[in-house]
């Protein structure tokens, strides 16, 4: 295949890529015989196998080299070419004094001393340099600047204009979809967000039902249950409290605060005051399980375990013994014997 190209008028990163990619579509079956060539068994391999494929190694290398030093040629030339005059390739945004300046580029005219697209086209996205048609919703597009061009709701979608997933259209026209709190006839202009109604002419959720924050989307109120999977700090406020936060998907009470009976309530500290057991539950944050209990009306630690150093914090009671056993251990061993 024959063909020209003006190499000044492209970026000299694309002229580096075009050569590059001329020379992967040529080299494959080279390089394909020297690895066939070079994972044979070592027996089948001749002394003219060898020396073939030395001679095509040599062939690759020399191609390399010749594409990598044209590469380099040709950057230089673009860059020189730019250099020389002042401009680069680029028309539309550069200033301009006649239409002449920008008739490089279809479509385009100069206005207010800047070459930009006319009335009725718009500046393309992928190629800075072009100016697209404006389209209206259901025509044929290439990019959503087109269908932006007058809807600025809309996107070009399977080369068709249509209106955004956050807009509807009604009347030939992109119009924002209602929030939850925006005001409705009737349920179908609510009818995009799921379990909304229209209540008293407010989007609105039904009972039981909370808005999340983005007012886009209706959420049930947690479980009493404790660790009750949520999506937003608010479905864990409205059940446990404004001491709860939804974290990594649960429900979990505040630092110093344990879930009770379906809230979030303050954690008593040893010593405290108590009628059952379960007043005397802490924050899984300060102790892992239940190991508190309520005796004689009083927080204690429960059966196995006492308090840490006079601290509001309990621990298995044999770990203290067995501490003090090693250590007199220890005494009696390294120390005892140098006192005599």
């Amino acid at each position: 295949m024959v063909f020209s190209c003006k190499f000044s008028l492209m970026a000299p990163h694309m002229v580096c890529c075009l050569l590059a990619t001329i020379f992967l579509t040529t080299a494959p079956v080279s390089s394909l015989e020297i690895a066939m060539t070079a994972v044979a068994a070592p027996g089948e391999i001749t002394t003219v196998d060898q020396s073939n494929s030395t001679s095509r190694m040599f062939s690759l290398s020399d191609n390399i080299k010749r594409i990598t030093r044209s590469a380099k040629e040709l950057y230089g030339l673009a860059y020189n070419a730019i250099s020389s005059t002042g401009v680069s390739n680029k028309v539309l945004g550069l200033k301009c004094e006649k239409a002449s300046d920008c008739s490089s580029v279809e479509f385009s005219l100069c206005a207010d001393g800047m070459c930009s697209c006319d009335a009725n086209h718009t500046i393309s996205n992928v190629q800075t340099d072009k100016c697209l048609k404006g389209v209206n919703l259901g025509e044929d597009c290439q990019e959503d600047v087109q269908c932006q061009k007058y809807e600025v709701g809309s996107v070009c979608m399977a080369f068709k204009c249509v209106c955004s997933v956050n807009y509807s259209e009604k009347e030939g026209k992109c119009v924002p979809n209602p929030k939850i709190g925006s005001s409705c006839v009737g349920n179908v202009d609510c009818h995009h967000i799921p379990f909304v109604e229209c209540i008293d002419n407010v989007c609105a959720c039904p009972d039981a039902m909370l808005p999340g924050k983005h007012a886009n989307v209706c959420l049930t109120v947690a479980s009493p249950d404790g660790r009750a999977p949520c999506e937003e700090d608010i479905q864990c406020s409205a059940q446990y409290g404004d001491k709860s936060r939804c974290i990594l998907g649960f429900c979990e009470c505040d630092h110093s605060y344990h879930a009770a009976n379906g809230k979030c309530i303050p954690d008593l500290k040893l010593g405290a005051e108590c009628s059952r057991r379960s007043d005397c539950v802490v924050s899984r944050h300060t102790e892992e399980g239940n190991i508190r209990d309520c005796f004689n009306n009083t927080c204690t630690c429960a059966t196995g375990y006492k308090s840490a150093n006079e601290e509001d914090h309990c621990v298995e009671a044999g770990n203290g013994y067995q501490l003090h056993a090693s250590l007199a251990w220890l005494t009696c061993v390294f120390v005892v014997p140098y006192l005599f």
